[in-house]
Parts: C-alpha cells; sequence; structure tokens
C-alpha cells in the first residue's frame, strides 16, 4: 500500500504540474495573440506608411518636373518679352523719324504754297 500511496501521491503531483501548467499555457496565449494581433497592426501600418511615403515622393518627383517645366517657360517668356521691349523702341524710333520728316514735308509745303 505504500507503492500506493507514493503512486497516488506522485500521480497527484503530476496531475498538479500537468494543470498549472495548462493554466500558464492558457494564460500565455492569450499575451501571444496579442502579441500577434499587435505585430500584424505594426506590420500594416508599416505598409500604409510606405505606401504615403511612395506617394508623397511620386508627389515631390511630379512637382519637381512641373516646377522645372514652368521654369523654363518662365524664361522662354522672359526672352519673349525683352524681344518685344526691344522691337516696341526700334518702332517708336521708327515712329519718331517718320513723324520728323512728315513735319519737315509739311514746313517745306506750306513755304511752297506760302
Amino acid at each position: 500500500m505504500a507503492n500506493v500511496t507514493a503512486l497516488d501521491l506522485a500521480s497527484k503531483r503530476l496531475s498538479e504540474a500537468f494543470s498549472l501548467l495548462e493554466s500558464r499555457i492558457s494564460a500565455q496565449q492569450p499575451d501571444q495573440a496579442m502579441a500577434a494581433e499587435v505585430e500584424k497592426m505594426q506590420a500594416e501600418l508599416s505598409a500604409k506608411w510606405q505606401e504615403h511615403y511612395d506617394q508623397q515622393q511620386a508627389d515631390q518627383t511630379a512637382l519637381q518636373a512641373e516646377r522645372d517645366e514652368l521654369m523654363r517657360d518662365n524664361e522662354a517668356l522672359r526672352n519673349d518679352l525683352h524681344a518685344l521691349k526691344q522691337d516696341f523702341l526700334e518702332l517708336q524710333h521708327f515712329n519718331e523719324k517718320i513723324a520728323a520728316r512728315m513735319d519737315e514735308q509739311v514746313s517745306q509745303l506750306e513755304l511752297i504754297a506760302g
């Protein structure tokens, strides 16, 4: 009977150890599930952040290209404006010469008629 009691005692201790092990495993499972959920959320957040970053980079590249094109257009318009100013000054000078000739011819006609 001593063997039965020792066997019973060992069986009881083994049963208690298994119960304790099961309770600790079940206590860790929610932590592991939570850790897995946190890891999943972090991965999703990282993926969304990367997507947003990539979109920002693409937008920045597009805006830089647009800025460069606008700067080229601005330079071309500046050159055109300068050419138009030069043309205007030449036409103004030409008009002044024509006006001076016409005044001279009117004066000569007045002398002839007069």
